[in-house]
C-alpha cells in the first residue's frame, strides 16, 4: 500500500514581507508491505520518500525505510503441547530511519539574505549593505536512526503479562550554528551546518500479575518504569581552555557549577585562599570553591558538570487491587529515582517570569521581600559569627546557610554543591475504597447494583527535600502546593 500527498500551507495574517507570503511546500510518498505467516513470522517494511521546502535543490527529499519483525514462539505446536503455562510470548524488533526538516526557525536556510540598508558594511548610494545571514549550502535532513527490541508475554492463564522493550536512538546532522570558523574568514555570522550528533538510550515496561483464591476473593498487582539516558557524541563550540568545559561527551542538559570546599573558617582562611571573583567582598562564614585549574582565581574556568538535567531518568509506579466480596482496596504509588536539583544558582521560568539564584531559600536574598524558611531560625543551620554569638560553636563551617547578608550576595548564590540537592521521592498517590452494594430493590428501578467509593489522592510522599513538594523542588517553594485530595463517587450501574 502506498500514499502520496502534495501539501500546501501558507498564513497570509500579519504578513510584512514576501518570504512570508511564499506558500510552506512539502512533498512526499510513502509505502507499507505487512506480511504474516501462521500467526507466528511477522514482517513489516515501511518508507517515505519525503521533500521539504527547507533545503536546495538536489537535497530537497530524503529516504527513510523502516523495518520491524515478530516471532510469536508460543504458536509453535510443540510449545502448545509442551509447555502448557506459555500462553503467549513475543520477540519483536524494527529498526528504522526518521528525518527532521524543522530545523530552524527561518524559512531557507539554505539562503543568503542580504540587507541593503544597513548603517554599516559596504557603502552603498542608499546605505551599507551586509550579510544578515549566511546559507548553508551544504544543508540536509537531520537523521535519526530509532532501534528497538520488545519483548511480550502471558504465562499461567494469563495470570502474569509483561511487555519490557529496549530502545536506542542515534541522531546525526544535528543542525547547530558553526563554531569553529576563524574570524579572519570576514563572515559578520556564523553559518549553520549538519554538525551535531547525539545518542539515546533506555528501557520501559510493565508486569502485572493476578491471583483468584476463591469466588469471594483476588488480588492483582502491577508496576510500570521507564528509564532513559542520552549522550552528546559531537557538539562543536570554539575549543575550550579544558577537557571538562566540551559539551562532548556528556549527557545534554547537565548543570555545570562550582565545587563547594565548606565555609571560611576566619580571615586566615580567606587570605590564603584563592581570588573568588564575584564581586562580593568575602569573609569568614562565606562559602569557599575549590580551584580546578590551579590558576589561584575562582571564575567560570573552574565550573565543572555537578549533574545530569532536573528531569528524572527513572519514574515508576507500582501498585494493585484487593477484593474480598463486595469490598475492593485499590492503592498506588509512583516515584523517581535519583535526580539533582539545586536550591540556589539554578534559573527557573514559571509562568514567564524568571527567578535565580535562590529567591525563596537563601534568607533575606530580597531584603524585606519574600519568604524566610523556618528552618533559618534553628540556630545549627547557619553560620552566626561567635563575636555576635558569643558562642564559638556556632561558627559551623558544614552549616546549611552560610553567613546571613540582607540582600543578594555574589559569591554566596553561584551554582555549586553547596547549594546541591536529591529529589527523589516515593509518592503514595491514590487509594480508593469501593463498596460494590447490590439489592433486590434496584431490580426495581433498573440497576443491577451501586459502587460507592472513596478516593484519596497525594495521601502521603517519602522524600528528602522535606521543605516542599520533590515534583517541585527545583521552584525552591514558588508554586502552589500539589494537595492532598478526598472525593466520594457513586457509580449507578445499569
Amino acid at each position: 500500500m502506498s500514499d502520496s500527498k502534495n501539501t500546501d500551507d501558507i498564513t497570509t495574517s500579519g504578513i510584512g514581507a514576501s518570504m512570508s507570503a511564499i506558500p510552506k511546500r512539502y512533498q512526499g510518498v510513502s509505502s507499507r508491505l505487512t506480511y504474516g505467516y501462521k500467526d507466528t513470522y511477522m514482517m513489516d517494511v515501511n518508507f517515505g520518500y519525503t521533500g521539504s521546502e527547507n533545503f536546495q535543490t538536489g537535497s530537497r527529499f530524503g529516504f527513510f525505510p523502516s523495518l520491524a519483525v515478530g516471532w510469536v514462539i508460543s504458536n509453535y505446536g510443540w510449545v502448545k503441547e509442551n509447555l502448557t503455562w506459555m500462553k503467549f510470548f513475543k520477540i519483536r524488533a524494527s529498526y528504522g530511519n526518521v528525518g527532521n526538516d524543522k530545523i530552524t526557525n527561518s524559512r531557507f536556510p539554505f539562503l543568503t539574505l542580504v540587507n541593503e540598508n544597513a548603517s554599516a558594511g559596504w557603502r552603498g548610494a542608499d546605505g551599507g549593505i551586509t550579510e544578515t545571514s549566511i546559507g548553508a549550502d551544504n544543508l540536509l535532513w537531520e537523521k535519526a536512526v530509532k532501534q528497538d527490541f520488545g519483548v511480550e508475554g502471558r504465562f499461567f492463564n494469563e495470570k502474569l503479562s509483561f511487555v519490557i522493550d529496549f530502545f536506542k536512538d542515534q541522531r546525526d546532522g544535528i543542525f547547530q550554528r558553526r563554531a569553529n570558523i576563524p574570524d579572519y574568514i570576514g563572515l559578520m555570522q556564523l553559518p549553520f551546518g549538519n554538525v551535531g550528533k547525539m545518542k539515546s538510550y533506555g528501557s520501559d515496561g510493565n508486569i502485572s500479575y493476578m491471583h483468584e483464591f476463591n469466588k469471594n476473593s483476588s488480588f492483582t498487582v502491577r508496576a510500570n518504569y521507564t528509564y532513559s539516558r542520552n549522550l552528546i557524541q559531537n557538539w562543536e563550540q570554539a575549543d575550550p581552555k579544558y577537557d571538562y568545559q566540551k559539551y562532548s561527551g556528556f549527557p545534554s542538559g547537565v548543570h555545570r557549577g562550582y565545587i563547594a570546599m565548606g565555609l571560611f573558617r576566619d580571615e586566615q582562611d580567606v587570605k590564603s585562599s584563592p581570588i573568588q571573583d564575584f564581586g562580593s567582598t568575602l569573609l569568614p562564614g562565606d562559602i569557599k570553591y575549590k580551584d580546578v585549574n590551579g590558576d589561584g582565581i575562582i571564575n567560570t574556568d573552574d565550573q565543572v558538570v555537578l549533574s545530569n538535567s532536573t528531569y528524572p531518568r527513572l519514574m515508576y509506579g507500582f501498585g494493585g487491587e484487593f477484593r474480598y466480596k463486595d469490598f475492593t482496596v485499590g492503592v498506588l504509588f509512583k516515584g523517581t529515582g535519583n535526580t539533582d536539583f539545586f536550591y540556589a544558582g539554578q534559573s527557573v521560568t514559571q509562568s514567564g517570569v524568571t527567578y535565580t539564584n535562590g529567591m525563596g531559600y537563601i534568607p533575606f536574598q530580597q531584603k524585606e521581600t519574600g519568604n524566610v524558611l523556618t528552618i533559618v531560625a534553628d540556630q545549627t543551620n547557619r553560620w552566626t559569627p561567635a563575636s555576635y554569638s558569643g558562642d564559638p560553636s556556632t561558627e559551623n563551617p558544614d552549616a546549611r546557610f552560610p553567613r546571613l547578608t540582607y540582600g543578594y550576595n555574589a559569591n554566596n548564590s553561584q551554582k555549586s554543591t553547596f547549594w546541591q540537592g536529591n529529589s527523589k521521592y516515593l509518592r503514595l498517590q491514590e487509594v480508593t475504597l469501593n463498596y460494590n452494594w447490590k439489592s433486590a430493590r434496584f431490580k426495581k428501578i433498573g440497576l443491577n447494583s451501586v459502587d460507592l467509593q472513596l478516593v484519596g489522592n497525594n495521601l502521603y510522599v517519602w522524600d528528602n527535600v522535606s521543605l516542599w513538594d520533590p515534583e517541585q523542588a527545583q521552584l525552591n517553594g514558588r508554586a502552589y502546593p500539589i494537595p492532598s485530595r478526598f472525593t466520594f463517587q457513586i457509580y449507578l450501574n445499569l
